[in-house]
């Protein structure tokens, strides 16, 4: 009579059961990852556990609950970090140029950069970070209303984490310029359309920076109301003839304005 042999599979789950010991180290409370990322910690911890119980588990089961609970204690728990790299200064601009740049240990996902009036959203932009890279850059041109705004920003990883959101206030002022003719003799002397000579009050409510007259350029004091006086052929750059004034104020808008000289 032949004998039988029973072939008995020795499951071993020592390696489960220190990835179990390490997941309940942990707590919710001193996890540092996002609360997604905790969720899946807790659901791979207590199905590692119905595995560890199990006594008809087999190897493959064991192994791949100890991946998985492996995986999520891994998991990233880092936060990326945002730079802001643009604009430096409060401004006034004509229209906002930004950058945000960002980094993350693992990956990131996506900049954001939100605009906000008071705490009114006004403009959101974007940009997501092909294929998972450690360091990006977002970038964005936003024309506003002139008034006064806050720039909130932030950085995505691909675990999900956050970075701390940065804030920057700043000020546009996208209108030009005025420049009107002063009356009075003492300033203007007009022949028709044309000048004998011819003077210029200066006006702009975020600040008159300059003007350029054929080319050559007055810097002027930074005030709302500025004045450029007693033009005339051979004075600050003015000639017989066509003339063609350039005022600029401190957010790069300008005015432009043509006159002829006698």
């Amino acid at each position: 009579m032949a004998e039988l042999q029973f072939i008995v599979e020795v499951i071993d789950k020592s390696g489960l059961a220190v990835w179990i010991d390490d997941a309940a180290a942990l707590t919710e409370e001193g996890w540092s990852g996002s609360a997604d990322a905790w969720a899946a910690l807790v659901g791979a911890r207590d199905a590692a556990r119905a595995v560890a119980d199990d006594k008809g588990a087999t190897q493959d089961e064991v192994d791949a609950a100890a991946d998985l609970l492996a995986g999520a204690i891994d998991a990233d728990t880092v936060k990326p970090e945002a730079t802001l790299a643009a604009p430096t200064t409060a401004g006034p601009f004509s229209s906002l140029d930004l950058q945000v740049d960002a980094t993350d240990d693992r990956g990131l996902s996506q900049i954001v950069a939100n605009v906000y009036k008071g705490d009114t959203l006004i403009a959101s932009t974007q940009s997501e970070i092909a294929d998972g890279a450690l360091s990006g850059s977002h970038a964005a041109n936003v024309p506003l209303p002139d008034g006064a705004y806050t720039l909130r920003y932030n950085a995505h990883d691909v675990g999900g984490n956050v970075s701390a959101t940065g804030t920057f206030e700043f000020t546009i002022d996208a209108t030009a310029p005025t420049a009107t003719v002063k009356e009075g003799s003492e300033f203007t002397v007009a022949t028709g359309q044309t000048y004998d000579r011819v003077s210029f009050k200066l006006h702009d409510a975020g600040k008159i920076d300059k003007v350029e007259l054929n080319g050559v350029v007055k810097d002027l004091s930074n005030n709302n109301w500025s004045d450029i006086n007693f033009v005339a052929p051979g004075v600050f750059g003015a000639v017989q003839g066509a003339n063609t004034l350039i005022v600029y104020d401190v957010a790069g808008n300008t005015q432009t304005v043509t006159f002829t000289l006698n």
